[in-house]
């Protein structure tokens, strides 16, 4: 269950939404469909591969290595930072951002000082990292959530 009370499978099936807007290539959209089976499974890389080819199986295989809160990799912050400014492959570039969407849209369910880290993180890494990468499709929607998480009054 997601902390919204919300069935997990949504938050795949909203990234995957979200990632239908900048594409429609088939491989991207199953892999946000299966962005966090490997950290939140115990399904295998080799299990993806199998089921969905080596295209699903290596972007899946991406995001997790890239993903700043999975276990796998125990990535400080700035390291998955560093990491993700090195990524090429737009797919990856999508599906984390329609991820980071997703969970904007999603973040009301979260105390105020947690929407403030993610929102400033937000601000200062992903959506330049969004410019950088040419991938403008949300960039408005995500400033806009996050000026209001930052500019929230918390005794309203």
């Amino acid at each position: 269950m997601r902390k919204s009370g919300e069935p997990y499978y949504t938050h795949p099936m909203g990234v995957a939404k979200i990632v239908l807007e900048a594409t429609k290539n088939a491989d991207t959209i199953l892999a946000a469909l299966l962005h966090d089976v490997i950290e939140d499974t115990m399904v295998t890389l080799e299990q993806i591969e199998l089921l969905y080819g080596m295209e699903v199986a290596y972007i899946v295989d991406m995001l997790t290595h890239y993903n700043t809160y999975g276990l796998r990799w125990k990535l400080d912050h700035s390291d998955s930072q560093i990491i993700l400014n090195q990524c090429k492959d737009i797919r990856v570039v999508q599906i984390k951002l329609a991820d980071r969407l997703h969970n904007l849209r999603t973040i009301a369910v979260r105390k105020l000082a947690d929407q403030k880290r993610i929102a400033k993180n937000t601000m200062e890494f992903y959506i330049p990292w969004s410019k950088k990468n040419n991938v403008l499709t949300w960039l408005s929607e995500m400033e806009n959530i996050c000026y209001q998480i930052l500019h929230a009054n918390p005794t309203l």
